[in-house]
């Protein structure tokens, strides 16, 4: 159990013929729960492996945070 965690889901857009272009969205109940749990062991556990398949992608992921206005 991750603490203020609430939701993830992995969406794809459509392919062309360069990529796919994927993105991760969760939802947290704070801020602070996000930024507790990158600073985790579970956070590092659940991202030892991301340099493995560095051929997939096109560059490094970039993070954009929301936060809800209405």
């Amino acid at each position: 159990d991750v603490p203020g965690f609430k939701k993830f889901n992995l969406i794809k857009s459509e392919s062309n013929e360069e990529y796919t272009l994927y993105a991760s969205h969760s939802e947290w109940v704070s801020k602070q729960d996000f930024i507790n749990w990158t600073k985790s062991e579970a956070f590092r556990l659940a991202h030892k492996n991301a340099g493995q398949h560095k051929d997939l992608y096109l560059g490094a992921p970039n993070f954009e945070g929301f936060e809800v206005v209405i």
